[in-house]
């Protein structure tokens, strides 16, 4: 969905008066819902899922610009729009990540209240949009009201906190608050450890985050040690081809070139990165 699909009218010229076109909103939610349901791969991270989700995004897509379309009606149905916002994000589809997810973040926040569960979990990934577009400062906001109500609702080391605190950190790194991000960075990654596991995808995007902010900083020495903690982690965790493995190990190759250690790092392009 790199351009968002055309809205189709409601209406045919030869409907009577009171019957429901084949495009009203219920019947494109079942259409949705239908096509969930028969998702070959359901993690949106993983770029084999993506041609799937484009037809998903593009069904709710219309259905967001729909004026009798209740967005917050079925918890399935708030699943999956969490989804779909998850993988605009990662397959670089901010804009429409952007559109979608504020509409619906408002929806929700009048319907099912701001502390509901799925209401904190679309505003985090509305604000995951907002930071690929690089607005880092609407970003920061959002991530920054939203920590204490995860905090309250949730708990501080519930994996929704813990991951808005570490986007939270990864907005002031954007804006070049090196020295903030990296004690708060640090703390969401100790209490990932402690509360999820080391292994756990949440944790190590929070490391992934820490690296980031050590390199800023020019701490390439511990930006190593936690990079080549961090990366076989993620071969274990989430397999050589996924994009956070790639990323992390794209991370640690710059640090060792950083330091001089060109050999490491091309055993490491020649062992890994041909995956990607």
């Amino acid at each position: 969905m790199a351009e968002a699909p055309g809205e189709r009218s409601g209406t045919k010229g030869g409907d009577q008066a009171g019957r429901r076109s084949p495009d009203d909103a219920e019947d494109l939610g079942r259409r949705a819902l239908a096509l969930d349901a028969g998702l070959s791969v359901r993690d949106p991270d993983l770029p084999a899922s993506w041609p799937e989700y484009r037809g998903l995004a593009s069904l709710v897509w219309i259905l967001v610009h729909r004026p009798d379309f209740r967005s917050h009606d079925t918890e399935a149905f708030r699943a999956l729009l969490i989804r779909v916002l998850r993988y605009l994000f990662v397959s670089g589809q901010y804009r429409s990540g952007v559109t979608i997810g504020r509409k619906i973040h408002h929806d929700w926040t009048g319907t099912l209240g701001a502390d509901h569960p799925d209401t904190l979990a679309v505003a985090n990934r509305f604000a995951g949009c907002l930071f690929g577009m690089r607005k880092y400062e609407e970003a920061r906001d959002l991530f920054a009201a939203l920590l204490p109500r995860c905090g309250w609702m949730l708990g501080g080391e519930h994996p929704q906190t813990l991951a808005v605190a570490s986007n939270l950190c990864a907005s002031l790194t954007a804006l070049g608050a090196y020295q903030d991000a990296r004690a708060q960075c640090w703390d969401v990654l100790r209490r990932s450890q402690r509360a999820l596991g080391p292994d756990h995808p949440s944790t190590l995007r929070a490391a992934s985050n820490l690296v980031v902010i050590l390199r800023h900083l020019d701490d390439q020495q511990t930006a190593r040690a936690v990079a080549q903690d961090t990366v076989p982690r993620y071969r274990r965790a989430l397999g050589d081809d996924h994009p956070d493995t790639v990323n992390a190990a794209r991370d640690l190759v710059a640090v060792l070139r950083a330091l001089r250690e060109d050999d490491r790092a091309q055993s490491l392009v020649n062992d890994l990165l041909p995956h990607s």
